[in-house]
């Protein structure tokens, strides 16, 4: 453990009040505690947690983060979803042509 005011203890928290400090409260009046709390609050939720670039999401805003990521994931199911219909058409087809023990034609294979 180091020592107190060590800002290598809790970067992420020193970065966010770093911040805040910059783009919300310095320079700022507010007429009393809760409008301070109100604007904080909407700095939090309207601009840092939804416009702002963040450095750990490849300097995206969290809400294009969150839509690339939705996408790759939609992708990805899509893919998976692809592979055993495939399989399974596939295995029907073998099947087919197993029981009737004729080869299918060219207008039956994938092209």
């Amino acid at each position: 453990m180091s020592r107190i005011g060590n800002p290598y203890d809790n970067a992420k928290a020193e970065s966010f009040t770093k911040t805040l400090k910059q783009e919300e409260v310095d320079g700022r009046s507010y007429r009393d505690a809760r409008q301070a709390r109100e604007m904080i609050g909407s700095f939090i939720e309207e601009v840092y947690n939804r416009q702002r670039l963040h450095s750990a999401l490849a300097y995206q805003s969290p809400t294009e983060f969150e839509a690339d990521l939705r996408s790759q994931e939609s992708a990805m199911t899509t893919a998976s979803r692809s592979l055993p219909t495939a399989l399974w058409e596939a295995r029907s087809l073998a099947a087919c042509c197993a029981d009737s023990n004729h080869q299918p034609g060219p207008q039956l294979l994938p092209s």
